[in-house]
């Protein structure tokens, strides 16, 4: 039996038309500080360089060590839909697709505002249809959704489709 589509997935998500809900970016930034100060981390900074690219979300680079062959934590939040998730990278090498992680300590002070993804929801296989897909996104989001075919659930919330 063929999984329904995620309550989360709804039009305006992809950035190809719909309806957007904004995301206030300032009080993603602020939430950024706050977490890092709880888990003891460090805000790197905001969509550096790769990552200042056409993207449809906001990421902030958290390290947790001195060390360097420690992994970055990457916090991505959808522009269009409170939607936060967690990935982590060994530098800042663009990556088009994540290595999704679940880092509750970190995103605990976003829970009030955002959905918090998790790994599996993430990882979980784009498996609609158009049809189905219909009844939630919008006819360019699906369009768009069609040409550039992700994989995953994440890779269509967190894309950089132009």
């Amino acid at each position: 039996m063929q999984q329904p589509l995620p309550s989360f997935i709804r039009a305006g998500l992809t950035d190809a038309g719909g309806v957007p809900q904004s995301v206030n970016p300032r009080q993603f930034r602020a939430l950024c500080y706050t977490a890092a100060r709880v888990t003891d981390g460090v805000v790197l900074g905001f969509d550096p360089p790769p990552f200042d690219i056409i993207k449809n979300f906001s990421l902030a680079v958290f390290q947790f060590s001195n060390s360097s062959g420690d992994p970055l934590v990457f916090l991505l939040m959808n522009h269009h839909a409170p939607l936060l998730a967690c990935a982590s990278a060994q530098d800042l090498t663009l990556h088009i697709t994540f290595a999704f992680i679940d880092a509750p300590e970190l995103t605990a002070p976003f829970a009030p505002f955002f959905h918090i993804l998790k790994k599996q929801e993430l990882e979980h296989p784009w498996m609609w249809t158009e049809r189905e897909l219909a009844f939630s996104l919008s006819p360019p989001e699906i369009k768009e959704i069609t040409y550039w075919k992700p994989r995953t659930v994440g890779e269509a919330i967190f894309n950089f489709w132009d």
